[in-house]
């Protein structure tokens, strides 16, 4: 069967060649490289704005960076039917999910004001958090 490149028969290449190439391959190494490469250098990044020296700010961006790395190294056990064979994955997302809405106005807070330290009624923004980690244990 000769297939032309502009024949209309184009797509039966796809098809033809389908069970040389396995796609699920493919998709694992693009998934294990989004969710462990990419998370690590986004870890990494906000750790080093952790540990510099410089605006609250810069604190809790890193924090965020952080929460974030953990957010995309945990969707990798809870989508593609993962969620089945690791459950607990699905308790330890929900606390973290709740620490992005608090870092992220701090940061912008501590930005627009970076003379200003962090004062208790801050620390209100933490409690769902909190309660939400309370009650997973």
């Amino acid at each position: 069967m000769s297939i032309h490149k502009n024949s209309r028969y184009e797509s039966l290449k796809i098809t033809y060649f389908a069970h040389i190439i396995n796609y699920t391959y493919l998709l694992t190494i693009v998934e294990l490289f989004y969710d462990f490469v990419i998370s690590t250098l986004v870890g990494l990044f906000g750790l080093h704005l952790l540990t510099k020296k410089g605006l609250l700010a810069s604190k809790f961006l890193g924090l965020y960076f952080l929460a974030f790395c953990m957010r995309i190294v945990l969707a990798y056990f809870i989508t593609g039917g993962r969620l089945i064979e690791y459950p607990h994955t699905f308790m330890l997302v929900s606390p973290i999910q709740f620490l992005a809405a608090p870092l992220g106005f701090l940061f912008v807070y501590f930005m627009l004001y970076p003379k200003r330290k962090f004062q208790a009624w801050q620390a209100v923004l933490f409690l769902p958090w909190l309660k939400l980690l309370q009650s997973v244990k």
